[in-house]
């Protein structure tokens, strides 16, 4: 067996002699998890991790096809906690993408589908099987899934600075302020664009004397504290 990959399907989880076997060639594996509970699953991984640590694990639901309420894309996180030295994949039995994009979105370094190039073949998974076309569009959803779900640290980017400058607000001059004045409460107002200090300044103003001469809309800095 010259495959750079081993796959085992559900069916073969617990056959740990043979998994033994499979690990022992050094090849990365790839298990389904069809049917198992999660301690059939740690055997299994315990198994082949005393020959091979390259392993993937496939959550599956042995149901041709996968019902929605039945895919449980939930049990990837589970199977991240679980396995932490593992990478998590999906096997999808389930018609269309929607299930395979949810699995992506919750961790799945792997998506597992059955093909056809004809559903009418004869066969017991040709009708629900993905075509081409399918597939295509899978791999498209796929893709946007990931740009979509970005960046997880809560930072701005170029683009959206711009808009938080016109969008925002800033503290101004609701009238003209002379120096020396005690501003007041009157005298301020929050409006756009937001290239000055934040409405949260506002406060800091009032009470003080104004350090110099400021017109109608003057956008306040922070040298103005």
């Amino acid at each position: 067996m010259n495959t750079p990959v081993i796959k085992v399907g559900s069916d073969d989880l617990t056959n740990l002699a043979m998994l033994a076997y499979y690990a022992a060639k050094g090849r990365p594996m790839i298990i389904a998890t069809g049917m198992a509970s999660l301690a059939e699953v740690k055997e299994a991984v315990q198994t082949i991790k005393k020959h091979n640590k390259k392993i993937i694990i496939l959550k599956c639901t042995a149901l041709y096809p996968t019902p929605p309420s039945q895919a449980n894309i939930a049990q990837i996180k589970t199977l991240h906690k679980a396995f932490k030295n593992c990478l998590i994949g999906f096997s999808d039995h389930t018609v269309g993408s929607t299930a395979a994009v949810a699995a992506v979105l919750a961790g799945a370094c792997l998506v597992e589908k059955h093909f056809t190039f004809d559903h009418n073949l004869p066969g017991p998974d040709h009708w629900f099987a993905a075509d081409g076309d399918d597939l295509r569009l899978l791999v498209k959803q796929i893709r946007e899934a990931e740009q979509i779900m970005g960046n997880p640290r809560l930072v701005l980017s170029k683009e959206e600075q711009h808009i938080k400058n016109i969008a925002r607000r800033s503290v101004m001059a609701a009238r003209k302020i002379k120096k020396g004045q005690k501003i007041a409460t009157e005298d301020l107002i929050a409006k756009r664009p937001g290239t000055g200090l934040p409405p949260k300044y506002l406060w800091k103003f009032i009470g003080k004397k104004a350090k110099k001469n400021y017109k109608q809309g003057y956008i306040f800095k922070k040298t103005d504290l």
